[in-house]
Protein backbone atom coordinates (compact mmCIF):
# COMPACT_ATOMS: atom_id res chain seq x y z
CA UNK A 1 0.00 0.00 0.00
CA UNK A 2 1.11 3.50 -0.79
CA UNK A 3 0.97 6.54 1.41
CA UNK A 4 1.43 9.88 0.39
CA UNK A 5 2.64 12.27 3.51
CA UNK A 6 3.62 16.11 3.15
CA UNK A 7 6.60 16.34 5.72
CA UNK A 8 8.22 19.57 6.58
CA UNK A 9 11.21 19.69 6.83
CA UNK A 10 12.08 17.39 4.26
CA UNK A 11 13.90 14.30 5.39
CA UNK A 12 17.07 14.63 3.79
CA UNK A 13 18.44 11.37 5.34
CA UNK A 14 15.82 9.34 3.40
CA UNK A 15 16.65 10.45 0.37
CA UNK A 16 19.97 9.30 -0.87
CA UNK A 17 18.09 5.69 -2.67
CA UNK A 18 16.63 8.22 -4.60
CA UNK A 19 19.14 10.37 -5.75
CA UNK A 20 21.15 7.43 -6.23
CA UNK A 21 18.73 6.12 -8.43
CA UNK A 22 18.30 9.70 -10.57
CA UNK A 23 22.09 10.05 -10.86
CA UNK A 24 22.02 6.62 -12.72
CA UNK A 25 19.44 7.47 -14.99
CA UNK A 26 21.09 10.97 -15.84
CA UNK A 27 19.01 13.36 -13.61
CA UNK A 28 20.21 15.53 -11.04
CA UNK A 29 17.37 17.21 -9.99
CA UNK A 30 16.87 15.40 -6.87
CA UNK A 31 20.28 15.86 -6.00
CA UNK A 32 19.98 19.65 -6.15
CA UNK A 33 16.77 19.30 -3.90
CA UNK A 34 19.01 18.27 -1.33
CA UNK A 35 21.45 20.61 -1.63
CA UNK A 36 19.22 23.51 -1.86
CA UNK A 37 16.99 22.15 1.47
CA UNK A 38 20.48 22.19 3.44
CA UNK A 39 21.70 25.22 2.44
CA UNK A 40 18.31 26.53 3.05
CA UNK A 41 17.79 28.02 -0.55
CA UNK A 42 14.69 26.32 -1.31
CA UNK A 43 12.73 24.51 1.52
CA UNK A 44 9.25 24.58 0.28
CA UNK A 45 8.04 26.59 2.91
CA UNK A 46 7.06 29.67 1.33
CA UNK A 47 3.10 30.72 0.87
CA UNK A 48 1.84 28.24 -1.22
CA UNK A 49 4.79 25.47 -1.11
CA UNK A 50 4.21 22.03 0.32
CA UNK A 51 6.52 18.70 -0.41
CA UNK A 52 4.62 15.26 -1.11
CA UNK A 53 6.64 12.00 -0.51
CA UNK A 54 4.89 8.57 -1.33
CA UNK A 55 6.06 5.54 0.97
CA UNK A 56 5.46 1.86 0.23
CA UNK A 57 5.78 -0.48 3.55
CA UNK A 58 7.95 2.41 4.84
CA UNK A 59 10.45 2.85 1.79
CA UNK A 60 10.56 6.35 0.48
CA UNK A 61 9.84 5.60 -3.09
CA UNK A 62 8.34 8.54 -4.72
CA UNK A 63 8.72 12.59 -4.73
CA UNK A 64 6.94 15.65 -5.84
CA UNK A 65 6.77 19.33 -5.06
CA UNK A 66 5.19 22.36 -5.21
CA UNK A 67 7.34 26.05 -5.33
CA UNK A 68 6.48 29.75 -6.00
CA UNK A 69 7.86 29.25 -10.13
CA UNK A 70 11.32 30.42 -9.25
CA UNK A 71 11.95 30.92 -13.00
CA UNK A 72 8.94 33.72 -12.70
CA UNK A 73 9.02 36.90 -10.65
CA UNK A 74 5.24 36.67 -10.00
CA UNK A 75 4.23 34.81 -6.50
CA UNK A 76 0.93 33.83 -7.57
CA UNK A 77 2.72 31.69 -10.55
CA UNK A 78 3.28 27.90 -8.92
CA UNK A 79 5.66 25.27 -10.36
CA UNK A 80 5.24 21.49 -10.15
CA UNK A 81 8.85 20.06 -9.00
CA UNK A 82 11.40 17.01 -8.25
CA UNK A 83 8.71 14.73 -9.19
CA UNK A 84 10.83 11.50 -9.03
CA UNK A 85 9.36 7.41 -9.35
CA UNK A 86 11.37 4.69 -8.55
CA UNK A 87 11.77 2.96 -11.26
CA UNK A 88 11.17 -0.28 -9.23
CA UNK A 89 7.74 1.82 -8.86
CA UNK A 90 7.06 3.19 -11.79
CA UNK A 91 3.51 1.98 -14.12
CA UNK A 92 1.49 1.65 -11.03
CA UNK A 93 0.21 4.92 -11.42
CA UNK A 94 2.15 6.70 -8.57
CA UNK A 95 3.66 9.84 -10.33
CA UNK A 96 -0.41 10.18 -11.11
CA UNK A 97 -1.17 9.87 -7.23
CA UNK A 98 1.36 12.21 -6.21
CA UNK A 99 0.35 15.19 -8.96
CA UNK A 100 -3.58 14.55 -8.12
CA UNK A 101 -2.59 15.23 -4.69
CA UNK A 102 -0.17 18.16 -5.28
CA UNK A 103 -3.63 19.68 -7.52
CA UNK A 104 -5.91 19.33 -5.25
CA UNK A 105 -3.88 21.11 -2.33
CA UNK A 106 -2.71 23.89 -4.63
CA UNK A 107 -3.71 27.55 -4.15
CA UNK A 108 -1.42 29.15 -7.21
CA UNK A 109 -3.95 30.18 -10.13
CA UNK A 110 -1.46 29.27 -12.70
CA UNK A 111 1.33 26.13 -12.42
CA UNK A 112 4.28 25.40 -14.67
CA UNK A 113 6.72 22.87 -15.13
CA UNK A 114 9.20 21.26 -16.85
CA UNK A 115 8.63 17.72 -18.47
CA UNK A 116 10.66 15.02 -19.94
CA UNK A 117 9.04 13.93 -23.29
CA UNK A 118 8.52 10.58 -21.55
CA UNK A 119 6.21 12.14 -19.15
CA UNK A 120 3.89 14.42 -21.66
CA UNK A 121 1.34 12.57 -21.74
CA UNK A 122 0.82 11.84 -18.07
CA UNK A 123 1.01 15.60 -17.30
CA UNK A 124 -1.54 16.49 -20.28
CA UNK A 125 -3.61 13.97 -19.16
CA UNK A 126 -4.27 16.09 -15.59
CA UNK A 127 -5.28 19.10 -17.24
CA UNK A 128 -1.57 20.93 -18.43
CA UNK A 129 -1.27 22.42 -21.66
CA UNK A 130 1.98 22.31 -23.84
CA UNK A 131 3.86 25.76 -24.02
CA UNK A 132 5.71 25.31 -27.13
CA UNK A 133 8.68 26.52 -25.25
CA UNK A 134 11.79 24.83 -23.70
CA UNK A 135 10.80 25.75 -19.43
CA UNK A 136 8.43 25.48 -18.95
CA UNK A 137 7.11 22.78 -21.48
CA UNK A 138 3.57 22.84 -19.73
CA UNK A 139 1.49 25.60 -17.83
CA UNK A 140 -2.39 24.40 -16.15
CA UNK A 141 -5.05 27.06 -15.21
CA UNK A 142 -6.36 26.02 -11.71
CA UNK A 143 -9.35 27.93 -10.99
Amino acid sequence: MIEIRRENPLPLAKLPPLIEASLAEGHQFLQRLAREVADGTNTFQKPGEAFFFAYEHGQLVATAGLNQDPFENRPEIGRLRRVYVLPSHRRRGLARQLIQTILEYNTFPVLHLRSTPEAHRLYESLGFQPTGLENPTHKRHSF
